[in-house]
């Protein structure tokens, strides 16, 4: 994955630290501003989701001025 962003130019952080938080990725091309994203993922079994998609991914965003982000919830079964 990391070869194809960077054959991209788009730059891909782990777990950033955004001042309030650490962010699951933040991901931007060529600072420009319409190509800067944040991504959480959650468990949908975590007692945080939906803190998560209400609070902590919009302060994420306030934080960084970024305009796009993706809140992905992960599901998992046992078959």
């Amino acid at each position: 994955m990391d070869a194809y962003f960077y054959n991209q130019e788009i730059d891909i952080t782990r777990e950033a630290l955004l001042g309030n938080g650490k962010v699951d990725f933040k991901l931007y091309r060529n600072k420009n501003e319409g190509e800067k994203i944040l991504i959480e993922i959650k468990r949908a079994s975590s007692s945080y989701l939906k803190k998560g998609y209400e609070k902590q991914l919009a302060d994420y965003m306030l934080s960084t001025n970024y305009k796009n982000a993706f809140y992905l919830i992960a599901c998992f079964t046992d078959s």
